[in-house]
């Protein structure tokens, strides 16, 4: 799975100007959502806490759009709106929830 991110990744990003390097993003979340109080954020706090502060940043975007989303879809069920979401949109949804 690393190994097919990094290929996907590698491709779209770029390369370091200074180094010729390809520039690789790894999404951590498709690892493990919870990634920042797990065992990956205590190595990347640890190792590179300039990438944890801006990284972290990030993903408390996504978490709190995710919840705006589900708020969102809360609304819209109770005016009658809403059609019941896909499993797998069902699964975001519980997960976001999980994690406020």
């Amino acid at each position: 799975m690393q190994r097919e991110s990094y290929r996907q990744n590698a491709t779209r990003n770029g390369v370091d100007p200074t180094t010729g390097e390809p520039l690789v993003a790894l999404y951590l979340q498709q690892f493990d959502v919870a990634w920042p109080q797990e065992r990956i954020g205590e190595w990347v706090r640890h190792h590179r806490p300039d990438v944890f502060a801006e990284a972290s940043a990030i993903w408390d975007q996504v978490l709190r759009s995710r919840v705006s989303l589900r708020e969102t879809w809360r609304d819209a069920k109770t005016q009658g709106q809403a059609e019941r979401p896909s499993e797998s949109g069902q699964d975001a949804i519980d997960r976001a929830a999980a994690h406020e």
